[in-house]
């Protein structure tokens, strides 16, 4: 069964075929045999349109986060414009309404930048070129975004607070004069280490990335 579930998040492209790290969620570390696995999907196969397929899914998304948003194990280093602008747009633009909870459609980006600098690594160019792909798209095109850095706990708070900042402005500047995002849709955060995305390995690298959230009405 649980199978069959990966399945459907592979067809609906809440993940990719061969790895789980570009949309991780706790729904899916839950054991296979509890309720919510064993219902929803005695319906899917012969009686189920992929409309409703995708609509379950969606709504067994929202309802197992334990969080406002979806977590990941590790930031991006790839994604492909489709699976940023699924993942960006807002639960409500699906059709799906919920009661009593709140997503946040959230990507964490592995952007790496020159030591000690604000300066974007040639490497991030592709990530960051797919990233403005989809947020120039007709889907995501009425939508608007914050971008939001961090950094692992090496270094004091001032440091990091003002790091994480600049990174991300230099992210946003980036997506405005190279792909020409409009600026209104775009605003900036730091907030240092104080969002570490592994409390445990403090200094780990992946705690440092660029965050990229739709702003919610």
């Amino acid at each position: 069964m649980f199978n069959i579930f990966l399945a459907v998040l592979r067809e609906t492209h809440l993940i990719r075929t061969t790895s789980l790290g570009r949309a991780h969620v706790t729904l899916l570390a839950r054991e296979e045999n509890s309720l919510f696995f064993r219902a929803p999907f005695v319906l899917i196969g012969e009686f189920m349109t992929p409309t409703l397929v995708k609509k379950i899914v969606v709504i067994l998304f929202m309802m197992l986060l334990p969080t406002s948003s979806v977590s990941q194990t590790a930031p991006v280093q790839e994604m492909e414009a489709e699976e940023f602008i699924t993942l960006l747009t807002p639960p409500d633009r699906t059709g799906i309404r919920t009661r009593s909870i709140v997503i946040v459609p959230r990507v964490d980006m592995a952007v790496t930048f020159e030591y000690n600098s604000t300066d974007i690594s040639p490497s991030a160019h592709g990530l960051l070129s797919n990233l403005a792909a989809a947020l120039l798209s007709p889907k995501l095109a009425d939508e608007q975004f914050r971008l939001i850095g961090h950094t692992d706990a090496i270094g004091s708070d001032a440091f990091n607070d003002n790091l994480s900042l600049l990174r991300a402005k230099s992210v946003r500047d980036h997506l405005i004069s190279t792909f020409a995002v409009p600026p209104q849709r775009l605003t900036v955060e730091g907030r240092g280490k104080r969002q570490l995305l592994f409390p445990d390995r403090p200094e780990a690298a992946e705690n440092r990335r660029v965050e990229i959230s739709t702003v919610l009405d």
